[in-house]
């Protein structure tokens, strides 16, 4: 069949049919439909018809070639088309009814039916991260589980420089829902790691450097000179460290993270804070602590501190590979008045600073 594309005539839709087919999105089946002239209605005019190869996910366009148009238009027709009601058909007509029965070619558009929206489990970790995403994009998450709850996760994260962390398993907790949303949007934010389901130690990840100073290589620390210039996004751990903690995850937690935004001052002093787009993070000053300590004056004019630590849990975190002894571990804020250093959570959970090079804990964070 052709149509009349304005200056000639040409194949009516094979480019339409291969790639829809090869793309696995659709599929388009060209078939015919019959219209007989049993109408109801006084306008618009309808009758039930019959369409073979077509489901209740199907939409069914008719193509009526020069005679149809022109019986259409005699019988003083203005619209036919074909309506899918959970799978039967009608055909519906406007101004006024065909006069005569039409056999019409149509096309049939198989659309994939959308899956059922998941069951959610009131136990976190009774559920796939996939679930949790659709939770978290369907603005549902804060009324099924609560700031504090945890999912189990396995690492794998395998530097012979710095750290091998093999099949280590580990749960993230959720330290925030929607949190600072006008600033920062919608989403489930984890922070890691904890022991154990429930009770069990709070942990960071500590490396083979831990509390030593390292100036080349990859370690945990926020650079390799002791400089706070460029802040969070030029440092080290931003560009280096944070994208080899997420091919840690497993990979279906990998997919369910979304880019977050988060805002940090561009380096020592007291700059107005500038936004970065991050997929695993590590938390500042002020949504630690509810008080920007060290950091710049402007942090409170940016950032909100998260429910799970207005809630008055624990700051103090502890090795992941020496659960009895507890652990420094980074801020993303830079230190306000010395530039060599940047933030730190003390080992006893008390804010502090350190010098850029220090390797230290992390506890990255990310938003589902």
């Amino acid at each position: 069949m052709k149509r009349y594309n304005g200056t000639d005539y040409d194949i009516m839709y094979p480019k339409t049919l291969t790639e829809q087919v090869i793309n696995g999105q659709r599929q388009i089946i060209i078939d015919s439909i019959t219209i007989g002239t049993s109408w109801t209605g006084s306008g618009p005019y309808t009758q039930t018809v019959t369409v073979e190869n077509a489901d209740a996910n199907s939409k069914v366009d008719i193509q009526a070639d020069a005679t149809i148009i022109q019986k259409l238009i005699d019988a003083g027709t203005t619209a036919l088309y074909i309506v899918n009601n959970d799978g039967v058909f009608s055909a519906v007509a406007l101004g006024a009814a065909p006069t005569e029965a039409l056999t019409i070619q149509c096309t049939i558009t198989k659309i994939a039916a959308t899956p059922p929206p998941p069951t959610l489990d009131p136990v976190l970790n009774n559920n796939s991260w996939s679930a949790i995403k659709y939770a978290s994009n369907n603005d549902i998450a804060k009324n099924t589980w609560s700031v504090g709850d945890t999912k189990k996760i396995v690492l794998n994260y395998d530097r012979a420089d710095n750290i091998k962390i093999l099949n280590f398993e580990t749960y993230v907790y959720i330290i925030g829902f929607n949190h600072n949303e006008a600033s920062e949007g919608k989403g489930i934010t984890f922070q890691g790691f904890k022991t154990a389901q429930t009770g069990g130690t709070d942990i960071c990840l500590v490396d083979y450097g831990y509390n030593n100073n390292k100036t080349s290589g990859t370690w945990f620390n926020m650079n390799n000179t002791d400089t706070n210039t460029g802040g969070w996004e030029a440092s080290l751990m931003r560009k280096d460290i944070m994208p080899l903690i997420k091919a840690a995850f497993p990979s279906d937690l990998q997919a369910a993270i979304k880019p977050s935004t988060i805002f940090t001052a561009p380096n020592g002093g007291d700059a107005e804070l500038t936004a970065t787009q991050d997929e695993v993070f590590l938390l500042a000053q002020y949504e630690v602590f509810g008080d920007r300590g060290s950091a710049s004056l402007k942090e409170p004019n940016y950032l909100k501190q998260y429910s799970y630590y207005s809630a008055g849990n624990s700051k103090r975190l502890y090795k992941h590979n020496d659960t009895s002894t507890s652990a420094y571990w980074w801020e993303r804020s830079p230190y306000s008045t010395i530039s060599e250093r940047f933030c730190i959570v003390g080992n006893y959970g008390s804010p502090g600073g350190d010098l850029a090079t220090c390797s230290l804990g992390v506890a990255p964070c990310f938003k589902v």
